[in-house]
């Protein structure tokens, strides 16, 4: 009795009532389907992410020519490795690349929302810098005549304007050149190299110097907070 209840008879075809439940279920799931696949499709529109390479840049800054113009270029210690191989640390390495993604254009400081992640990540990548020098090191351990340098540096997600090729990029100039850097016009600057990027990377500089020279180090985040994005390293070189 019950069972012939909960069916409707139309056209001759016996009709159980809709379990909507089931439905509704079925809904969410075709839901979050398509926004995954929109998702899916929105990141894959943004072009070829390495953000598994790492780079070191290092800044050259000549003296001014007759017109108290500067060149700026840029020089690179080596190939693009994989972050693997540079930051031994699991952990740092979770929070650095998790913090590179909201990198982009215009927005290219690696900035880590917890201050001792962030400062976990400079220091890694700080360690990473100062092998270029370990030569120079052992000599000054060893009593030979070397030269202290110190460096300015600042983690990077590298982008083009045309969201390409994004990868990790340590910034790095000496104190005494980003002093330059932050005193010069900014009108007064030639390019060694294509332009557009020499400009970003004019501007990058010119953000490490107020951070180091006007903020302690600091540069404004989100919510009105402070967070580190340059440190120093210091290195020593043969004489």
């Amino acid at each position: 009795m019950d069972d012939c209840a909960n069916v409707h008879h139309i056209l001759g075809f016996v009709i159980k009532p809709i379990d909507y439940n089931l439905i509704t279920t079925l809904a969410s799931v075709l839901g979050l389907t398509a926004m995954f696949g929109w998702i899916l499709n929105k990141w894959r529109a943004r072009g070829n992410r390495q953000m598994h390479q790492y780079v070191d840049s290092g800044n050259e800054v000549s003296e001014p020519d007759k017109d108290k113009c500067r060149t700026l270029a840029i020089r690179h210690f080596d190939e693009p490795k994989k972050v693997e191989e540079m930051i031994l640390s699991a952990k740092v390495r979770k929070w650095l690349m998790n913090a590179a993604v909201y990198c982009d254009w215009t927005h290219r400081f690696i900035k880590h929302p917890k201050s001792a992640h962030q400062k976990d990540i400079l220091v890694a990548c700080r360690n990473v810098l100062i092998r270029h020098w370990k030569e120079g090191q052992a000599a000054h351990m060893a009593g030979l005549p070397t030269v202290r340098t110190t460096l300015i540096f600042a983690v990077t997600g590298s982008d083009t304007e045309d969201e390409g090729v994004r990868m990790i990029r340590v910034v790095l100039v000496s104190l005494e050149m980003l002093k330059i850097i932050h005193e010069h016009p900014a009108d007064k600057w030639l390019f060694e190299g294509e332009e557009e990027r020499m400009r970003v990377r004019l501007e990058t500089l010119r953000k490490m110097a107020e951070a180091y020279f006007e903020n302690g180090g600091y540069r404004p985040g989100k919510n009105g907070t402070n967070v580190r994005i340059v440190m120093e390293a210091y290195v020593r070189s043969r004489i």
